[in-house]
């Protein structure tokens, strides 16, 4: 089989595998807020990580604003997030620049367990809009 045929058939099945159009694959608009203890959540960082049973590695995230607000972005280009059921994390783990050059760490607000791969924060995302407002307590460990 001559490598032309194998590009096609690789690419033909990523498309059926992926359920790719053109633009690419179908997303959900997700919109939210997050708040710590009923207050909003400045500076955050909004990871969705996949759950699915093939292990796809395709995450979107979404940075907050002064209200706590975040949208995801899929891509640079693209809004949304893939359909499908998601493990959601959240940061505020950062470095800034400071004006004389030095990096300064920026303190974690958020605890621990809303931070890693065991959080249980979830969402599945459905064509269309969906809210992903969540409400985290800093009491959890």
């Amino acid at each position: 089989m001559n490598s032309y045929f194998r590009l096609l058939i690789f690419l033909g099945l990523t498309t059926f595998l992926f359920g790719c159009t053109p633009d690419g694959p179908e997303l959900g608009e997700v919109t939210g807020v997050i708040k710590l203890d009923g207050e909003p959540v400045e500076g955050a960082y909004v990871s969705y990580s996949p759950l699915f049973p093939d292990g796809i590695e395709l995450n979107a995230a979404g940075p907050t604003d002064a209200e706590g607000r975040y949208e995801m972005q899929y891509s640079i280009k693209r809004n949304g997030v893939l359909l499908g059921p998601h493990r959601v994390t959240v940061s505020t783990l950062d470095d800034i620049k400071m004006p004389d050059g030095r990096n300064k760490k920026i303190p974690e607000r958020i605890p621990v367990i809303y931070r890693n791969e065991k959080s249980p924060l979830e969402i599945t995302v459905k064509a269309g809009k969906n809210d992903g407002s969540f409400d985290l307590s800093s009491d959890e460990k």
